[in-house]
């Protein structure tokens, strides 16, 4: 397995953590079907794993997620491995090891969660179809779309909510904001993938979080370095 020595793991230099839903995309290689649309997926993926010197699975995904980050990034805990197939695992960091990352100061993590919040809640609001009627089909949508999947994808998985039996399922309501992505949680991971890119890591990732990051906080990162 690449890259166990904790020293290495620590500094980040040469480190790729790459989003779970890109590497569920690159098992379709093998396992089938392939869309031509998942092929620029299967590129970030690959990318990550010839040029990672360690390779780390992101440990958020779920927008319901609602673990602490410091808890996360030590490894003090079991997670899913990545492919559970025991040859390709072996090719990442173990998910109880420690991996890089580095808290963003407390001025960035203040200016983090409003940009981060709103810039999401934005995005949500525009990406969900007119179609969605009613609140499980709304909360099924974001839940995938959360973790990345294609927007056909997300679209299918409305169409097949199962209403809820617990009686707050009912007609949806596009201005109420009661999904886990309006509130605390995806800035939690935001923290997370920016504090893996503070720490040295390169973070591969097409998530809505991931984007957002990728877009907006990782390239301006270079400019205030040399800025100072």
């Amino acid at each position: 397995m690449r890259g166990t020595d904790e020293n290495s793991l620590l500094d980040g230099m040469g480190c790729a953590v790459v989003e779970r839903q890109l590497l569920e995309t690159l098992k379709h290689l093998w396992d089938g079907p392939l869309e031509p649309s998942e092929l620029e997926r299967i590129e970030k993926s690959l990318r990550a794993i010839i040029t990672g010197k360690t390779l780390v699975v992101a440990r958020f995904h779920d927008a319901w997620d609602g673990s602490d980050v410091g808890y996360v990034v030590k490894g003090d805990h079991e997670l899913e491995l990545p492919f559970g197939d025991h040859f390709l695992d072996y090719e990442f960091v173990p998910p109880d090891q420690p991996q890089p990352f580095r808290y963003p100061d407390k001025q960035e993590e203040s200016s983090l969660e409003k940009f981060v919040g709103n810039a999401l809640s934005e995005a949500a609001v525009s990406v969900l179809p007119r179609w969605i009627s009613r609140r499980s089909e709304a909360f099924a949508f974001w839940d995938a779309w959360y973790r990345g999947q294609p927007l056909d994808e997300c679209e299918g998985l409305a169409r097949l909510a199962s209403r809820w039996q617990d009686g707050q399922d009912g007609p949806f309501d596009r201005s109420e904001r009661l999904h886990s992505v309006f509130h605390g949680h995806p800035i939690t991971h935001a923290k997370y993938l920016v504090g893996c890119q503070r720490g040295g890591a390169v973070v591969y990732g097409d998530s809505p979080v991931a984007e957002i990051c990728s877009e907006h906080l990782f390239a301006r990162w270079p400019e205030e370095i040399l800025l100072r």
